[in-house]
């Protein structure tokens, strides 16, 4: 059996890989070489990919660019990348290693209770050393 990728540009037409692969023995070892070269292909002009496996398509066409994102309610921030980057792929070179707490969410602090919308008592934090650990309502609030 042999396992084969066919590149494609956008609208389907064959193109030619900036890299040949090999034919492969297995499904498993051509979607790893695509796993470790899509960005080289995406790069080099290869919009998608279609698995071959004895000349029948198996799959596809599968893009190698990234999906759309979704709609991103009004007013949310930025979504994070890993290693600090929001979604648009701008750097944060100052993050705030120590944000003010949301509107409605106090901080009690190293003891690690939290008040939230008039409660208090999370993290084992009462007003009352005598009371059973547990959110309860504070007058006043």
């Amino acid at each position: 059996m042999a396992w084969t990728w066919q590149f494609e540009k956008a609208d389907g037409s064959r193109t030619e890989p900036p890299l040949e692969p090999e034919e492969f023995t297995t499904q498993s070892d051509a979607e790893s070489w695509v796993g470790e070269f899509w960005r080289v292909l995406r790069d080099g002009g290869v919009d998608q990919v279609v698995l071959f496996e004895d000349g029948t398509k198996v799959y596809g066409p599968m893009s190698l660019h990234p999906a759309e994102p979704e709609h991103e309610p009004a007013g949310a921030p930025p979504r994070r990348e890993p290693g600090g980057t929001a979604a648009t792929g701008a750097d944060d070179p100052d993050p705030d290693p120590d944000p003010e707490p949301e509107p409605g969410v106090a901080d009690d602090g190293p003891r690690g209770g939290v008040g939230v919308d008039g409660l208090e008592g999370f993290g084992g934090v009462t007003a009352d050393p005598g009371a059973v650990s547990g959110p309860r309502i504070i007058d006043g609030a």
